[in-house]
């Protein structure tokens, strides 16, 4: 090979890994213009929280939404992990890392439960879980896509004002047993202020027969067992926040949500009966 034909290969090689940088920076540069407007997108929307995770549950993004909806600024909550927005008796009984290990496993997991936000207060949450794995395979971390189900919706804030209207006390819980909404009447009745039952377990006030009646033994779903009780009142025993038990009939109707099915109950004292 002479060296002229030695300097032209040598050229086209240089010449052609130039052009590979130079496309190499300008695929680089879309994909920075690309994530660059995807932030923007993202940081602009106010409603849902969003935000990405290590796999490990540490926290990695932070966008305006999850900052109004939490109440953390991004320079307060990233590296933190996201168990703090979990209420304490969830964290004891491992609900976080039960959370990543179920999203892991089936790639996206959607759920509805109660969270925390800076200042303490809880809120019931809508929540989509997302796994984030490379071409490989890889697991890389997660994501969090939430929305405040109790912000106030027209539809929401007529209902709500109907329980409070109504002359029995009135309690809404979902399928996990969680009370989601009561009236004041119910506040009365079982002697707790609203902001302690909230988020909290209907067995608390119905010990017994409420819950069960629900999942009917685990064999049938919350609706089947549900429909069996609709238009017939159940005899149960109600629990007051002092502990003593009184009698109650409860009537069960369905409310049909985006979240699935809840229930309301409306509870009367019937100790004159």
């Amino acid at each position: 090979m002479t060296a002229a034909t030695k300097d032209t290969s040598a050229r086209e090689a240089a010449e052609q890994h130039l052009a590979q940088m130079g496309e190499r920076r300008v695929a680089e540069e879309a994909l920075r213009e690309s994530e660059e407007r995807y932030r923007m997108l993202v940081d602009g929307i106010q409603d849902y929280a969003i935000f990405m995770m290590d796999p490990r549950g540490q926290i990695l993004s932070w966008n305006a939404g999850a900052e109004r909806i939490k109440g953390y600024r991004a320079d307060q909550i990233i590296g933190q992990n996201f168990s703090c927005f979990f209420p304490p008796e969830d964290i004891q009984r491992g609900r976080p890392e039960e959370t990543l290990r179920m999203t892991a496993a089936s790639g996206r997991r959607e759920e509805q439960g109660m969270r925390v936000r800076k200042d303490g207060s809880r809120f019931l949450a809508s929540l989509t879980f997302t796994a984030l794995r490379d071409p490989n395979g890889n697991l890389r971390g997660f994501s969090e896509f939430s929305h405040d189900l109790s912000e106030s919706k027209e539809s929401g804030a007529k209902y709500r004002g109907l329980l409070e209207a109504a002359p029995d006390a009135m309690v809404v819980v979902n399928q996990a047993g969680e009370i989601v909404l009561l009236n004041v009447q119910a506040e009365k009745q079982f002697g707790y202020h609203r902001d302690e039952l909230v988020g909290q377990k209907v067995k608390n006030i119905i010990p017994e027969g409420f819950a069960e009646r629900l999942v009917a033994d685990g064999l049938r779903s919350a609706e089947d067992a549900l429909a069996q009780q609709i238009g017939t009142g159940i005899e149960l025993n109600g629990r007051r926040k002092d502990g003593s038990e009184f009698p109650i009939e409860i009537m069960l109707s369905p409310l049909e949500s985006t979240e699935g099915i809840l229930v309301t109950a409306a509870i009367r004292n019937i100790t004159e009966r």
